[in-house]
């Protein structure tokens, strides 16, 4: 049996291709729709992050802060419009100024990196803030529209992004969500500390520390679940999108290989759209024909 190597630079957020960052994983898919998608999946995060942390700075103050919903979300909305950002910009140059829309074997800009770590930690982060909410701190009392847009409509914005997008993932960036609730859990620990009070009943640091000490442990073996699935899900969109690739090819291919010949000797087509079929009723014709004149 071989075995996995892990290389250091596998850490790393370098990638030889930086058209992945910016382009849709189908080619389906037209550019325009895709540019589209972005902006508006961007702009809707952003006002709803806006409004609620607003509305809740105005009703509890700098409590707001001390969610892992809050940061989670926040953390998503910070995503979306750095990834939009870069679409528009790339596209646009591609569009007006003929530049590329990125380049294969070249260094791997700042802003692509930072999408890129965002996406991983994004992409975690809201099925675990999505699970944790309704499987254990919700409690029945009604869904109101907030709960259901930062406990519900977070995972299915980043579902959508993992099953759209080309971004790549690697398993072991399973270290930067780890780290990010690492410093999630230190906040919590400080903030009860400082405060003496806790942030979620799960947390319960004074009465219920064994709970506490079981609900981290979960979260971070949640973290190690959830990572493993978005590789999964990674590489069954490069298999499928291969597949794609190839049925278009094979199209191609037919349309210009299925040629042919008349009387003159000239090749081709008058119509490009002719198909294989109609070659052949040709063909039947021409030999019908040749048939007549021998009779």
């Amino acid at each position: 049996m071989g075995c996995i190597k892990v290389k250091k630079s596998d850490f790393n957020l370098l990638y030889d291709d930086n058209t992945v960052f910016i382009n849709s994983q189908w080619k389906c898919l037209p550019t325009l729709v895709f540019v589209l998608y972005r902006v508006i999946l961007a702009l809707y995060f952003i006002g709803w992050c806006l409004y609620s942390m607003i509305s809740s700075i105005i009703g509890s103050g700098g409590k707001y802060f001390t969610y892992l919903t809050n940061w989670g979300f926040m953390t998503i909305t910070a995503y979306l419009v750095t990834a939009s950002s870069t679409t528009i910009y790339f596209h646009a140059n591609k569009k007006f100024k003929g530049q590329k829309d990125g380049s294969k074997n070249r260094h791997t800009p700042w802003y692509f990196m930072l999408s890129w770590l965002l996406y991983n930690i994004s992409a975690i982060v809201a099925p675990v803030v999505t699970l944790i909410y309704w499987a254990a701190l919700y409690q029945g009392y009604g869904i109101e529209v907030h709960d259901f847009h930062v406990h519900a409509v977070n995972f299915i914005a980043m579902a959508l992004e993992v099953a759209v997008s080309a971004m790549p993932v690697r398993y072991v960036h399973v270290i930067y969500p780890l780290i990010y609730g690492i410093c999630y859990m230190t906040f919590t620990l400080i903030y009860w500390g400082i405060t003496g009070n806790v942030v979620y009943a799960i947390l319960d640091y004074s009465d219920n520390p064994g709970l506490a000490t079981a609900s981290i442990f979960g979260c971070f073996f949640l973290i190690l679940i959830f990572q493993l699935l978005l590789w999964a899900v990674f590489k069954l969109k490069l298999k499928l999108s291969t597949s794609e690739r190839n049925t278009v090819s094979d199209v191609a291919v037919t349309v210009e290989t299925d040629t042919w010949e008349d009387s003159s000797g000239k090749s081709g087509f008058e119509n490009p759209l002719m198909t294989t079929a109609t070659q052949c009723d040709m063909e039947d014709e021409n030999m019908n024909a040749t048939k007549q004149q021998r009779l």
